[in-house]
């Protein structure tokens, strides 16, 4: 059985993939969402997601990054280059 909180991970990011295709097909294509389970272990806790913190300060200096983006922005701008090439 799926565990909750990978199955709420799953769906906010498929959530966020297909508002990003109906958005930049204007609406021409509408992906449908389905969840299979695998059967796969849970590796993390449901309330890890707002408890874990993470320091990325020589993670950002190593690769010359300044700022970090919206996960939401990112994918917006993968599907856009996707679909325009």
């Amino acid at each position: 059985m799926i565990s909750r909180y990978r199955f709420n991970i799953c769906l906010e990011l498929t959530k966020t993939i297909k508002e990003a295709i109906t958005q930049h097909t204007q609406g021409k294509v509408t992906p449908t969402i389905e969840i299979v389970d695998k059967g796969l272990p849970t590796l993390f806790n449901p309330n890890e997601k707002q408890t874990l913190n993470v320091d990325i300060t020589k993670t950002m200096n190593f690769f010359e990054i300044k700022k970090l983006k919206n996960p939401k922005e990112t994918i917006f701008e993968i599907v856009n280059k996707r679909i325009t090439a």
